[in-house]
């Protein structure tokens, strides 16, 4: 399942990342971290817009 935790960029949920890595736990589903599992995701500098 996959996990938006990279709030640094992207508008993710702390709160709902939580949840769902809880879920994964569970039910043996293989949790995938947006800022810890992606090589790349974004480009250099970006961040989330406010």
């Amino acid at each position: 399942m996959l996990l938006g935790d990279d709030l640094e960029r992207e508008p993710g949920c702390t709160e709902k990342a939580e949840k769902r890595r809880a879920a994964c736990e569970k039910y043996g589903w293989v949790p995938v971290f947006m800022k810890d599992d992606f090589t790349t995701i974004y480009g250099d500098n970006v961040t989330v817009e406010k």
